[in-house]
């Protein structure tokens, strides 16, 4: 239960969840399970090695190859 727990918290942006961050780090995503009474205490390695298990890493993001924004003046 706790594992899925933190993996829902995972897939939810911070920012929903009144978090300052712009996207969760394991150490993050340990300290605020703490936090919020989910675990009583982990690991970061813990919380890395439960979401590798899904392939859940939210502190990857791609990026857009072309800017949406038409005002965007970055190099192509």
């Amino acid at each position: 239960m706790q594992v899925a727990e933190i993996k829902a918290v995972a897939c939810t942006r911070p920012a929903d969840l009144d978090v300052p961050l712009e996207r969760w780090s394991a150490a993050e995503l340990a300290a605020h399970a703490a936090r919020e009474g989910i675990v009583e205490k982990v690991s970061t390695s813990t919380v890395t090695r439960w979401l590798a298990r899904d392939a859940i890493r939210p502190w990857r993001h791609r990026s857009w190859i072309f800017p949406r924004d038409p005002t965007c003046t970055a190099p192509r």
